[in-house]
């Protein structure tokens, strides 16, 4: 059973979630909070396996909760969820730990497919979309830049070109004709090699060297 917290400040968003949700009978709403903070005290009784988390909220938004709970637990995955007006908070969101993203608008057939993928750890990232995030937080156009301390195998890089492109480790393996373990092998030496440890942390990474 798949353990899932809502947390976002319009509580009819909240509810309607938590309905689609709780129709699956390999996942369940184990809290609701309207905060960041009011997050962080429900986690004390029970930690979650998924966190949708809304971006925009008063008292902690979802970056500051973000990073608090990744402090928590490292292993948590947390799915930003947002109506994609603010840019950098999503940036911030996935340095900080989020493994990725998704519109307000989404179908709840997709909304239940993304908690299966986060948290099996295969969360598909929209590569396009990471892209233009990372570029307007960055203020400027994106640049390809040569980092001589980074030093990535042909192989590796056709798998951070995949991963920025938004594909998940199985879509990988199928692509380039290789294990589901060798990939995994290959994302593991990359977070290495740009001292990440998170798969959002490494495409934004990714994106700032040229990827």
């Amino acid at each position: 059973m798949i353990k899932v917290m809502l947390v976002d400040d319009q509580k009819l968003i909240v509810d309607g979630l938590k309905l689609i949700i709780e129709l699956e009978e390999d996942m369940s709403v184990i809290h609701t909070a309207l905060n960041g903070q009011e997050a962080l005290r429900c986690v004390q009784s029970e930690m979650p396996d998924v966190v949708l988390m809304d971006v925009r909220m008063p008292v902690m938004n979802g970056v500051e909760c973000t990073k608090a709970l990744i402090e928590l637990n490292s292993s948590l995955k947390i799915i930003i969820v947002t109506t994609f007006d603010d840019d950098e908070f999503i940036i911030d969101a996935l340095s900080n730990g989020a493994c990725g993203y998704l519109l307000k608008n989404i179908n709840g057939e997709k909304i239940v497919q993304s908690i299966r993928d986060a948290f099996s750890g295969n969360l598909l990232i929209d590569g396009v979309i990471a892209q233009k995030l990372a570029m307007h937080a960055l203020g400027t156009p994106m640049k390809k830049v040569e980092n001589k301390d980074i030093v990535l195998s042909d192989r590796e890089r056709q798998v951070a070109l995949l991963m920025v492109q938004g594909y998940s480790s199985k879509q990988i393996s199928q692509k380039l004709h290789l294990s589901i373990g060798t990939v995994k092998n290959y994302v593991s030496n990359i977070y290495s090699e740009i001292g990440v440890n998170e798969r959002g942390q490494a495409i934004v990474k990714l994106i700032e060297l040229g990827f």
